[in-house]
């Protein structure tokens, strides 16, 4: 499985930060949605941790989790910090804004 879709499923900051577990030691999932979860800042910082030594993900979707300039700061921080990677392309504001991206890589 490289991509997983569980948006809309109120996982909230301790959901995030058991998934983030998971993403640390992920050598194969490329996309993850986690829209519409209410993860928080705290939520972001766990996510954005693992973001930094998972060396797969290329794809998070995070829009409608209430992360607040906090939460969004720590996931551009852990974006900054993957310049070695393909890329990371993540959406942190409303379904139908445009997608951030990074070194090329393209908003699907």
């Amino acid at each position: 499985m490289t991509t997983l879709n569980l948006g809309g499923n109120y996982i909230r900051a301790e959901g995030a930060a058991a998934i983030s577990e998971a993403l640390r030691g992920n050598g194969v999932l490329k996309e993850l949605n986690l829209c519409a979860n209410s993860i928080g800042p705290t939520g972001a910082t766990a996510l954005a941790d693992a973001l930094k030594v998972n060396g797969v993900l290329t794809k998070i979707v995070l829009w409608g989790n209430n992360l607040g300039d906090e939460g969004k700061g720590v996931i551009r921080d852990a974006e900054a910090a993957t310049d070695e990677r393909v890329g990371l392309s993540y959406s942190l504001r409303t379904k139908n804004a445009a997608q951030r991206t990074v070194r090329g890589v393209q908003p699907s």
